[in-house]
């Protein structure tokens, strides 16, 4: 099975998809701000000084929420860059 693989014209590498990006989020009132790898990793939560205005067993869920709302715009960025792909695969014994 064949790849078909656009190179950069100056770097001769293949460009960075757009699933190659970080995605953050922030909560509504801005208390939360997550970042997430191009993975979906967690690389980073920061807490504003807004933070303080929820009880502490909130922030957790309000974590998890702040998460999954970074993961949905990263995991659709993934699948396009895979549909990409697979459209520019070419049929076996080609």
């Amino acid at each position: 099975m064949k790849h078909c693989r656009k190179l950069h014209p100056h770097t001769g590498s293949p460009p960075a998809p757009a699933a190659a990006t970080t995605a953050t989020a922030t909560t509504t009132g801005g208390a939360v701000t997550v970042t997430l790898s191009p993975t979906g990793a967690l690389q980073g939560i920061s807490f504003s000084a807004k933070a303080s205005a929820h009880k502490p067993e909130a922030l957790g869920p309000l974590v998890t929420r702040t998460v999954q709302d970074a993961q949905r715009p990263a995991s659709a960025r993934v699948d396009a860059a895979r549909a990409r792909l697979d459209d520019h695969e070419e049929p076996a014994g080609a």
